[in-house]
């Protein structure tokens, strides 16, 4: 996934194999709004970020081999693990 934070900006996390830890690359200092994209090629994933939404800045890429169908969502989190994520 990509995303954008207040306090963490930019990043690019992904677990590279079924169980294994999750990988982070930061893609810099940044929030909302702010725009961010994962591309996927067969199973290599390139993720950017903008300030615009036409100007992009390549945070990281990896490959991860995955089959041709995969659900997708928007992820929410409070970093808190006595509260929800409300908002």
């Amino acid at each position: 996934m990509v995303v954008t934070s207040v306090s963490k900006g930019y990043a690019f996390q992904r677990r590279p194999e079924l169980g294994a830890n999750t990988e982070h690359t930061s893609g810099g200092a940044g929030s909302a709004p702010g725009w961010v994209r994962l591309v996927r090629t067969g199973d290599l994933f390139e993720a950017y970020r903008s300030s615009t939404g036409t100007s992009w800045t390549k945070i990281g890429s990896d490959t991860i081999p995955m089959g041709d169908t995969v659900y997708i969502g928007i992820a929410a989190t409070s970093h808190d693990p006595a509260a929800l994520a409300t908002d």
